[in-house]
């Protein structure tokens, strides 16, 4: 069988309407991440941005665990929207390095 070197694997739009930015989509508040210890807070994130139907235990354990950069530095994301936005980037790069689209309109 002979493939096309011009051949793709990339998914059609499913969720997301062309020209509107999904984060646009849901409500967002900004909400405190505090995961109690014994001595005091476990963990403590203020004025953190996620989406208002998620629950305190997604909105401790996402900030806590999932969030980069070391906490009170300017590199810390302090939303939901930074971390998807890097993950996204980061997949999308590696389809466009591993040659998944056959144009960039396509790899968006």
């Amino acid at each position: 069988m002979v493939v096309s070197e011009t051949a793709s694997v990339a998914p059609g739009r499913y969720f997301t309407i062309p020209g509107r930015d999904p984060f646009d989509e849901i409500e967002w508040e900004l909400r405190d991440a505090l995961i109690p210890g014994k001595d005091g807070p476990a963990f403590e994130q203020r004025n953190v941005e996620f989406p208002k139907f998620w629950s305190q235990t997604a909105t401790n354990i996402v900030a806590q665990k999932y969030f980069r950069g070391r906490l009170s530095s300017p590199e810390r994301e302090r939303s939901v929207k930074q971390m998807i936005g890097r993950i996204v980037d980061t997949i999308g790069g590696w389809g466009r390095l591993g040659g998944y689209f056959a144009s960039d309109e396509e790899a968006e």
